[in-house]
């Protein structure tokens, strides 16, 4: 990737921003001729909104020459931008899915209705999992799933590929990747380091008239929050530099160069959002650092001095929410807020528990 003004290759980054072509070929043959198709129900995302440089490289420079190993020339939905190259990931990752497995993942948890995420694609009954390799659908008639894929970014096709969100046998999410129907990934967030975080941002309570939050486990924390929500008379301040809901009762903050303070990191490879056990990561970098966004974690160490301390002074407790869902326009009652318990002298999470707001 070429950066900055002077479009010089960024030699010192690694997987900062770009993208990937497959050859399809090495990794099988379409099968024209199924014998036997089922559907089934999956998950769909956007990988092509991303949120980062929509052109891949600097604007002003319009030789699209420059970079050659991008996907192909696409035109944006602006009709005064004109035809450009543009990339799916950042920061090593792709942000896309992480932001919707986790929304998948924190409704799922809280028994919310995911089927405004479904569309069906069809594959041989014969093959019980997702394997690189086999044949994906759009129809039972046999039709590759990327024959009639239209490009929710560009207003032409774009390369032919699909991807979508499902789970294995295992009951784990998957991204699963194809290209001309073919499947050419299957990155469990298990088993994959760059799709298996989540990134939650911190929820902020603070209240006018102020009063101070209850500190110690969920059991002292979750009543006073709950209190403070179902009082009609409590006001929450709004930060100026927040991002909040359209239900004005607390708001989150999308600072990107603070992002330690405001957001957290959790890992998905427990089955749920920050299973009891697992730790609670920061991302020591601003949204822009050119480095790969796993090697950039970090988390605090426990503090064997505060065993036997009392729960005010041993027990913490941290309060996220996803980033609002502006494709589906989720309601502010469907985005559940989760309070994780940290044991500050082991430093790990010792209890989880849902707000449904």
């Amino acid at each position: 990737m070429r950066g900055g003004s002077s479009y010089e290759i960024l030699q010192a980054s690694e997987e900062t921003q770009g993208d990937f072509k497959v050859r399809s070929a090495e990794y099988g043959t379409f099968n024209s001729s199924p014998s036997s198709l089922e559907s089934v129900t999956v998950y769909q995302y956007n990988f092509n909104s991303n949120t980062g440089n929509t052109f891949g490289y600097h604007p002003s420079q319009l030789d699209l020459s420059v970079n050659p190993d991008l996907i192909n020339t696409l035109e944006s939905y602006a009709p005064t931008v004109g035809d450009f190259k543009y990339f799916h990931f950042r920061n090593g990752r792709d942000e896309a899915f992480s932001d919707t497995v986790t929304l998948l993942e924190m409704r799922e948890e809280n028994s919310l209705d995911n089927s405004a995420f479904e569309t069906t694609v069809y594959k041989e009954d014969s093959i019980s999992d997702w394997t690189v390799g086999m044949s994906i659908y759009s129809d039972a008639t046999g039709t590759s799933v990327t024959d009639n894929y239209v490009d929710t970014y560009a207003t032409t096709n774009d390369i032919d590929r699909y991807h979508f969100i499902s789970k294995n046998s295992s009951g784990v999410w998957v991204l699963v990747r194809c290209t001309d129907g073919i499947v050419t990934h299957v990155e469990a967030v298990d088993s994959v380091n760059y799709v298996r975080l989540a990134e939650m941002y911190s929820v902020s309570i603070t209240n006018n008239p102020y009063e101070t939050r209850p500190k110690g486990k969920i059991s002292s924390v979750k009543p006073w929050i709950e209190a403070k929500l179902a009082d009609p008379n409590a006001v929450f301040y709004r930060g100026s530099q927040s991002v909040d809901y359209t239900t004005v009762k607390f708001s989150i903050n999308g600072n990107s160069y603070n992002r330690d303070r405001y957001r957290k990191v959790l890992d998905l490879e427990g089955g749920v959002l920050g299973s009891v056990g697992s730790r609670v990561y920061s991302h020591i970098g601003p949204l822009n650092v050119q480095n790969v966004f796993h090697k950039q974690l970090v988390s605090t160490d426990g503090d064997s001095s505060l065993i036997g301390a009392s729960d005010e002074d041993r027990y913490g407790v941290g309060v996220f929410s996803p980033w609002k869902d502006f494709v589906n326009n989720l309601e502010f009652n469907e985005q559940p807020w989760l309070l994780l318990e940290i044991d500050k002298a082991t430093g790990l999470i010792s209890d989880r528990e849902w707000i449904n707001l």
